[in-house]
């Protein structure tokens, strides 16, 4: 019998900041590599996985080899929401440069899709460039990546027409835009079941878009599980996100997670050289990360390079950490997810993994529509002000 599978996150850090010190290799205060997958990394938050946009670095035609990604997973996103948001101008020709970056630097990628949001494609432009692009990487691609149709939509009629549209195409599984809309996102999980995707062998990947708070983790952790009843442990489900990095650009240190809750815990640091804290006192680190070792507030002061990789690093071993709790709690036993989150938590969860198994899953969305969009739409995160005096020695 096959192992279980296990959702993989993919941390998405090739732009901005943090590709800098990734790719300089950069150590912190303690020695360590600032490469959290690297072999040298410490194995307790060591993350072997990561994200690499062609949309962020197109002209940087070996990036994998740059940051040093030749034995992690990697998963290539294709630029699609650069292209929407007008960042990458859009031109048929950047299929061509889109693919044989993908083709690479990844081992499982996203085709070439436009998201019909933002200001530049209607629904329908959007939808035709993206099936055009995905018939062109059908017919071109060499076979070094494995590919994901993509569907998107942002109305239960939306994801209807977009996968009447792309249905069909040979490709290894397939991705979902979500960013926020996890709502949207169990429909079109309903979707594709219902309409026999995952019985096609070839299928071995379903990635959700942006979809990595740590509700989303119970929310994508449970579906694997029936996933893995349902189709024989044959697909794996992957997701990916920027928050750890994008958190330390505002200023934002992970403190702890409310597992009752389903909410990231975080203190506001500041930013441009203020941390109010006692800048001879080491920041309060729950997990005891590589990148609090041998660390002191007062180097928050300088808000450069080595402050946005210590943070950023201790937001990836809290965000790794609770990766990893979270599928300790989901494998140990259903009363277990009652005992920790709540009996509430635990319906929701039944009822994921009953869509997931029926012979009509829109059926099931549809039957618990309410519950879904209850704690689809919840608040993931909370910023802790008034208790920071508990645990920090302020000056």
């Amino acid at each position: 019998m096959n192992k279980d599978k296990k959702f993989v996150y993919f941390p998405s850090l090739s732009s901005g900041n943090s590709k800098g010190w990734l790719t300089k290799n950069r150590t912190l205060p303690n020695g360590t590599t600032s490469r959290f997958y690297d072999d040298s990394y410490p194995k307790q938050f060591q993350h072997k996985y990561f994200l690499l946009s062609a949309g962020h670095n197109l002209t940087q035609t070996n990036l994998r080899v740059d940051m040093g990604l030749e034995d992690s997973l990697v998963i290539g996103d294709s630029g699609g929401y650069q292209i929407m948001t007008g960042a990458l101008k859009w031109k048929p020709e950047l299929k061509d440069r889109v693919l044989d970056w993908l083709e690479g630097n990844s081992d499982v990628a996203m085709n070439l899709d436009i998201p019909p949001r933002g200001n530049i494609f209607n629904f329908h432009d959007a939808l035709d460039i993206s099936y055009d692009n995905f018939k062109y990487f059908e017919q071109n691609r060499q076979g070094k990546t494995k590919l994901l149709n993509v569907l998107q939509g942002d109305t239960v009629d939306g994801f209807d027409i977009w996968y009447d549209k792309v249905k069909g195409f040979e490709f290894e599984g397939w991705g979902i835009g979500v960013g926020r809309n996890t709502y949207g996102m169990l429909y079109a999980i309903a979707l594709l079941i219902e309409k026999g995707e995952f019985e096609n062998v070839k299928n071995e990947y379903l990635h959700l878009l942006g979809a990595a708070s740590i509700k989303d983790f119970f929310i994508i952790g449970t579906l694997q599980r029936a996933f893995n009843k349902r189709f024989d442990n044959r697909v794996t489900l992957t997701t990916d996100s920027s928050s750890p990095n994008r958190a330390t650009v505002f200023g934002t240190w992970y403190f702890d997670i409310d597992y009752k809750g389903l909410k990231q815990m975080s203190n506001y640091f500041g930013k441009n050289g203020s941390t109010n804290y006692n800048e001879d006192m080491p920041p309060v680190c729950t997990v005891g990360c590589p990148a609090c070792e041998g660390t002191l507030y007062k180097q928050f002061n300088d808000w450069k390079e080595p402050t946005h990789m210590i943070m950023t690093n201790h937001n990836m071993a809290v965000t790794t950490n609770s990766y990893r709790v979270m599928n300790e709690i989901l494998d140990s036993h259903d009363y277990m997810v009652a005992e920790v989150m709540g009996k509430d938590i635990q319906k929701f969860g039944n009822a994921l993994t009953e869509m997931v198994m029926s012979s009509k899953p829109t059926k099931v969305f549809a039957k618990y529509s309410p519950l879904f969009n209850k704690y689809c739409n919840r608040v993931d995160s909370t910023f802790h002000k008034t208790d920071s005096k508990l645990f920090f020695d302020f000056k």
